[in-house]
């Protein structure tokens, strides 16, 4: 510990006064420590275009399933079509499964999968996993609540994405991604997990080392250039990295949207449409004690669990505030900073343009994980205290 603590420092000492001058020395050194305290497996960060360090804490360097960062990598490979021409993200997704133009589900678009806006019904992710067919069993899923009215994280809506661009590109995804997006960025070691009727998964399970999670970052602050050449439109990764919706101000298409502030509120403007609506007077009474300001989804939904019940709480939304297209919390935010990837167990590809840097943390799986400590929860603010004079 102490061994690697001095030769962390040693070339901190080195790359600091190079071309990352603007990295502040103790801030760096306090994420690394917390890092490493985290049992993480690799942590690598990009400034203005250089590599400041990669750091393995004394393990080797390998591929880490980035769990839902997978999901990001997933939306550029529909950037990559998007930007050939061969699809738009607009398009309905009836028009590449036609057994979906009936009813409401032939108002659903790949913006809709992308945005976890669809309406379809989620299952349980080990219900996902071992389904033999994951896009199929995506298209059989039923609706639960409108097309387009609420944000509800769906893994297994996302796994229709691969049906869709197989279509479109003619090729499976991995197949795509490794041929247009991995092999330009000099990726080689990557592994991407199927289902058992060889569809990639869309929601988790590709594996890949930290330094080549951080080149994908390092290729969106470069607005889709690599070595000379457009792989992906400026356009839609500007697209995909903005709210994907009026009353999403903090998730795109497939990323994370990070801003100063996310604060949930329930005031009385969100009441009285509830009551305007016709909400059964229980729910609408249960409704009342959440009044208030929550500071974040964390504080938020732990106030919901409470009133609505940790196992009962979405079955009594999709009875009678889901059918309303109403919310009952209203997302306040301010400026965005960064967009993100997100995964499972603390995995997080950071972009933040405005300081032109790309920070990267992954870790493995292991027996006696802790969340309390080794999720890392505070990354993202960890990050934002390394360039000197932004984001303080």
């Amino acid at each position: 510990m102490v061994l690697r603590c001095v030769i962390t420092l040693l070339f901190l000492s080195h790359v600091l006064n190079g071309p990352a001058q603007e990295i502040d020395r103790q801030a760096l050194q306090s994420l690394l420590q917390r890092a490493e305290a985290a049992h993480s497996d690799g942590v690598v960060i990009y400034h203005k275009g250089e590599l400041v360090g990669e750091w393995y804490f004394g393990k080797e360097p390998r591929r880490v399933d980035c769990k839902s960062v997978t999901k990001s990598i997933t939306g550029l490979a529909l950037g990559l079509l998007a930007t050939q021409g061969k699809l738009d993200v607009d398009q309905k997704v009836a028009e590449f499964y036609p057994s979906w133009n009936q009813e409401v589900k032939r108002d659903i678009t790949i913006r809709h999968l992308m945005a976890h806006t669809s309406g379809l019904l989620d299952s349980e992710f080990s219900l996902v996993e071992n389904a033999p067919n994951a896009v199929e069993y995506a298209l059989a899923s039923t609706l639960t609540h409108p097309v387009g009215k609420y944000h509800v994280y769906n893994n297994k809506a996302v796994n229709l994405l691969a049906g869709i661009i197989r279509k479109a590109a003619g090729i499976p995804m991995d197949q795509l991604v490794e041929k247009e997006l991995f092999e330009p960025l000099g990726i080689t070691d990557t592994y991407w997990r199927k289902d058992p009727a060889g569809n990639p998964y869309c929601m988790a399970f590709l594996e890949i080392r930290p330094r080549d999670l951080a080149k994908i970052g390092q290729l969106l602050l470069q607005k889709g250039q690599w070595d000379g050449r457009q792989l992906i439109s400026p356009a839609f990764i500007e697209e995909a990295a903005r709210p994907a919706a009026p009353f999403l101000p903090d998730y795109g298409l497939l990323w994370e949207l990070y801003t100063d502030k996310l604060e949930f509120v329930v005031d009385a403007s969100q009441l009285q449409a509830l009551e305007a609506a016709g909400v059964h007077p229980d729910f609408l009474a249960r409704a009342r004690q959440m009044e208030g300001r929550y500071d974040g989804y964390r504080s938020y939904y732990n106030k919901v669990r409470e009133i609505f019940g940790k196992e009962t709480w979405q079955a009594e939304f999709g009875r009678h505030l889901w059918p309303t297209g109403l919310h009952l919390g209203r997302k306040e935010t301010g400026e965005q900073w960064a967009f993100a990837g997100l995964g499972y167990l603390g995995q997080h590809l950071i972009v933040w343009p405005a300081a032109e840097l790309v920070a990267v943390r992954l870790i493995a799986q292991y027996e006696g994980y802790d969340w309390d400590t080794d999720e890392l929860e505070d990354f993202p603010e960890l990050v934002r205290t390394l360039v000197d004079g932004m984001g303080r």
